[in-house]
């Protein structure tokens, strides 16, 4: 009876060790393979970098930034606007040159081609190329130096037309002159009425209500 007990014992014994050494070499083959397993993370895609920011609507199609800029210019993908959507597009960019100045004459302008503008719609990516911002600067420090030189205005406007030319915007008459005219008030209502450059420049970065 005795001999029975132990050789159960010594099987059942040899039959947890197996299972030990069974389970030990599964374990090493999926630590060998762990790289080969896909997580639901991984699979995920990734969200489209071009989004508007919160709280802006989707005039501009889910594009911002540079991407927002070739679209409007014709120059990268090809997609239809509403006239809603340019005037728009007119007016953001108008606050990004102007924002510019005024900092370009307190001496805290630092080149970028990005900067937040905040709008009663939203806020959005705005984006300029850097060889026209840079030339601007250099004319709105020149300007800051001499306020009533008309040839250095005459510049100003002569780049800003290029920019808009590029865009297929109509340029203002006179850039300097920041009273929105019929068609860009239509699109930005009661926000972009009668205010001067360091008022505009201002709202794109504090008032949060714009």
């Amino acid at each position: 009876m005795e001999v029975l007990l132990l050789g159960s014992a010594l099987i059942s014994l040899m039959l947890l060790l197996w299972g030990l050494v069974q389970l030990n070499e599964r374990l090493q083959r999926l630590e060998a393979n762990k790289h080969l397993i896909k997580t639901p993370e991984a699979e995920a895609p990734k969200a489209p970098v071009t989004r508007p920011l919160p709280g802006a609507d989707d005039l501009f199609q889910g594009l911002d930034g540079q991407a927002l800029f070739e679209a409007m210019a014709g120059e990268g993908e090809a997609l239809e606007f509403t006239e809603d959507a340019r005037k728009r597009y007119e007016l953001i960019t108008r606050k990004h040159i102007l924002a510019m100045m005024d900092e370009v004459g307190q001496g805290q302008y630092t080149l970028s081609s990005e900067r937040t503008i905040r709008t009663l719609r939203g806020a959005y990516q705005s984006w300029l190329p850097e060889p026209v911002l840079s030339e601007l600067a250099a004319l709105a420090g020149q300007l800051a130096q001499a306020p009533s030189d008309a040839s250095i205005k005459a510049q100003l406007q002569a780049v800003i037309e290029t920019l808009y030319a590029r865009l297929s915007f109509e340029p203002p008459r006179a850039f300097l002159d920041t009273e929105d005219d019929p068609a860009t008030a239509s699109a930005g209502g009661a926000e972009a009425a009668t205010q001067s450059p360091q008022t505009e420049s201002s709202a794109t970065t504090d008032d949060p209500t714009r």
